[in-house]
């Protein structure tokens, strides 16, 4: 690299690496549904996946990190004695969510688990479905060799809706 480039390149990296103002403005702080909206999702949840859920209102970021500051509606459920597969149990809770706007690349699904964020209307809603064996049973082996039945595994339900 000749010299007199030098000061152009470092201009160049400088101006890149300085944050935009756009990318320093932080997004608007969530804010719960109304009590009625909150409980309208949390039934419909909970309808489709066999969980019963409770609600309250806590921390956009309950269910994931990357939901903004602030507050939400936060619908929560464990549960056992479920029959269905996880794959089931999956597709009526995103059958649930049809007519929302799936924000795609926002999952983080593995084979038991997964976490979706959807919008419609103003609201945003972050849910998160999981599975696991009993404590105790299938360890050091792979799941799919777990032979527990299905009755026996731990469901856990989590949501957080905001505007």
């Amino acid at each position: 690299m000749h010299a007199p480039s030098l000061p152009v390149v470092l201009a160049l990296v400088l101006t890149t690496a300085a944050p935009s103002a756009s990318l320093a403005t932080s997004p608007r702080a969530a804010s719960p549904l109304a009590p009625e909206a909150c409980a309208a999702l949390a039934q419909t949840l909970s309808e489709a996946t066999g969980i019963a859920v409770t609600t309250a209102v806590g921390p956009a970021r309950t269910v994931d990190d990357r939901a903004p500051g602030g507050e939400g509606c936060v619908i929560t459920g464990t549960a056992t004695g479920l029959t269905r597969r996880f794959g089931d149990v999956s597709d009526r809770l995103v059958g649930a969510l049809r007519g929302w706007r799936h924000d795609v690349p926002f999952d983080a699904d593995g084979p038991m688990s997964l976490v979706r964020r959807y919008t419609r209307d103003g609201v945003s809603v972050i849910v998160l479905l999981e599975t696991e064996n009993p404590p105790g049973t299938c360890a050091d082996i792979p799941i799919g060799d777990c032979r527990v039945p299905l009755r026996r595994w731990i469901w856990t339900l989590k949501a957080v809706a905001w505007r």
